[in-house]
């Protein structure tokens, strides 16, 4: 069964990284405390929001011509993940995202050190090297924000999954939020209530998890600052060397392709 352990940041990150993979491969989620400080969290819900009033949303492919985006989905029928969602896609390789990606370097070095390859410069890698870094922030609206139950892709640059709660339930949002399925019991085990803003989690991207939809009983109103955030740093496959069997699938992919 799911063993959630709840740890500090200096004694998580204490802890050899080999160690922490094989913990979480043996079904370990790490709740790890106060990992990105609560003012860094509220910068980077400003920033967005200003990114959100001065540029349009749109889509942008993962090439040699990729900006710092971000755009809404709502129910978009070919997404490998259904979602509902306004989300901020920081691309690590441009300059404009050195502020952002200095917040998160810790984290990133803790992946390297899982791979144990040391010339992994993924922090620097363009889309036409292959595999390219970013920071994510989803926001999901209150009135039915969600993302469905899915799995993600492992890779030697992407070895566990990293998710920090930026949002506080009860204030932000009332009901919904992330949950990880057990794989013994399939029970779906809800993580918000003891999820902190700037608290990391760390499980196995093939756990299957989601996040239920926020304040359901609400009208959608995508201008509304509160809702869930929540922020992932991770590592991909640019779509210049793109293998869909390395993108993460909902449940329901499959009966939609």
């Amino acid at each position: 069964m799911l063993q959630i352990t709840t740890i500090s940041k200096n004694d998580f990150f204490e802890i050899k990284a080999t160690e922490v993979k094989r913990n979480v491969d043996s079904n370990v989620i790490y709740l790890i405390k106060n990992v990105i400080d609560r003012d860094v969290i509220k910068f980077i819900r400003e920033e967005i929001e200003e990114w959100t009033l001065n540029e349009e949303q749109r889509w942008v492919p993962l090439d040699e011509n990729c900006v710092n985006f971000h755009r809404i989905n709502d129910d978009y029928e070919k997404s490998y993940v259904k979602t509902k969602a306004h989300t901020f896609y920081y691309n690590l390789w441009l300059k404009e995202s050195e502020p952002i990606k200095n917040y998160f370097l810790e984290i990133f070095d803790f992946k390297r050190q899982i791979t144990n390859f040391a010339n992994l410069d993924y922090l620097h890698n363009k889309p036409i090297d292959g595999f390219v870094s970013r920071v994510i922030v989803h926001h999901y609206p209150i009135g039915g924000g969600y993302m469905e139950e899915h799995t993600d892709p492992v890779n030697i640059y992407n070895p566990v999954q990293t998710i920090i709660q930026a949002s506080e339930k009860g204030k932000d949002y009332i009901s919904g939020g992330l949950f990880v399925r057990d794989p013994e019991s399939n029970e779906e085990i809800f993580v918000d209530d003891d999820f902190r803003i700037g608290d990391m989690i760390v499980f196995n991207p093939h756990i299957p998890h989601g996040v239920k939809p926020i304040d359901k009983n609400k009208e959608t109103d995508w201008k509304v600052k509160k809702g869930r955030y929540l922020i992932i740093p991770l590592s991909l496959r640019s779509d210049l060397i793109k293998n869909n069997e390395e993108s993460p699938k909902g449940i329901s992919y499959d009966n939609r392709n």
